[in-house]
């Protein structure tokens, strides 16, 4: 008797491998890289045993496919406004491009997890992410915002406070939902809180080069000095 049974199809192949990258991008940001499990991440995504072999051949390769799509679409929006932005002053180019970063991470609250796991991480695949990605979205970030820098320590400790400050609510809804009966990532609270954020964060070097108008900027020129 011969089978009525067909290949999958081109489309159908596609959709897997794309639930397999949304499953891995669940897990690996999750549990981490070692703790995430390909049987677990096939069963989630709803495909055959084994699919990861066939569309990515190893886990290590899995991985590095569900960061390309994770920082590659971030990348892409930020790219997207950059021409849009040559005429806008500095401060307002800060502020839309730090509302282009929260309303990302609350999108994507596995952004900023998988940041946290694979940050402590001294391997092969962090120096990947961060010489593949990290730096390159960083860099066209400050371009684009307008925050130049000559000192690694002010940069490093303007960067990290902002991240921190506009990613961890939306790492942990579960937590604010508990502790203050709030939704973070309701799509009203997200612009609220992205206001607070850039009040806070936003505004670029002054028009004149006097002081920053920022408390971030104020602060960070304050403690480790002129913008150089």
């Amino acid at each position: 008797m011969t089978s009525t049974a067909s290949a999958p199809t081109v489309d159908a192949l596609a959709t897997a491998r794309q639930r397999l990258i949304a499953e891995g991008l669940r897990a690996f940001s999750t549990v981490g890289f070692d703790g995430a499990s390909l049987r677990d991440i096939e069963r989630q995504a709803g495909v055959g045993r084994s699919l990861v072999a066939h569309h990515f051949g190893t886990k290590d390769a899995l991985w590095r496919a569900c960061v390309d799509a994770l920082m590659g679409e971030f990348h892409a929006e930020m790219a997207g406004v950059r021409d849009l932005l040559t005429d806008v002053s500095p401060a307002e180019r800060a502020r839309v491009m730090q509302k282009i970063y929260i309303r990302f991470v609350a999108r994507h609250p596995e952004y900023p997890r998988l940041l946290l796991l694979a940050g402590t991480d001294g391997s092969e695949r962090m120096r990947w992410l961060v010489e593949t990605w990290r730096r390159r979205n960083v860099e066209l970030f400050m371009e684009v915002a307008g925050f130049p820098s000559h000192d690694d320590r002010r940069h490093a400790a303007a960067h990290y406070a902002f991240v921190g400050a506009a990613s961890y609510i939306f790492a942990v809804p579960e937590e604010v939902r508990l502790l203050f009966g709030v939704d973070p990532r309701h799509p009203e609270f997200v612009e609220q809180f992205a206001e607070l954020i850039v009040e806070w964060a936003g505004a670029g070097p002054s028009a004149d080069g006097g002081a920053p108008t920022s408390a971030l900027r104020r602060a960070t020129r304050k403690t480790f000095g002129s913008d150089g």
